[in-house]
């Protein structure tokens, strides 16, 4: 790679070290908030002589809210992880299955069944 190719990944693979730690951050507040909520509307509920069906509907709408603020989190960082694959295309193929070899192993089957067939 060369020098001035080096220096703007660098930056970019930074940028993305301190964003993906601060959605990690991010991630640990949203679970931390899907335990505290509950519990103070859990308080409020036996505490407060109001109608308890408010504190459930609202509790209810917490772990929505905080579900899909945690869903979102996620996704920007899957992207943000994506996009910084694409820009420095090493060609390192860090996937769990690599499908690559997958389709290349089946093309060879299904020529070589095609070829059987011919005979």
């Amino acid at each position: 790679m060369s020098k001035e190719k080096e220096a703007p990944d660098k930056i970019v693979q930074e940028f993305y070290n301190k964003e993906h730690k601060r959605n990690k951050d991010r991630i640990r507040y949203g679970i931390a908030a899907i335990i505290i909520v509950p519990v103070i509307f859990l308080i409020l509920l036996f505490t407060m002589n109001s109608s308890k069906i408010i504190y459930l509907v609202l509790w209810i709408a917490s772990l929505f809210l905080i579900s899909g603020y945690l869903i979102a989190i996620e996704y920007k960082d899957y992207n943000m992880t994506e996009q910084l694959k694409s820009l420095l295309d090493n060609g390192e193929n860090d996937s769990l299955i690599d499908t690559s070899q997958i389709l290349i192993k089946t093309k060879e089957t299904y020529d070589n069944m095609q070829n059987e067939r011919k005979k």
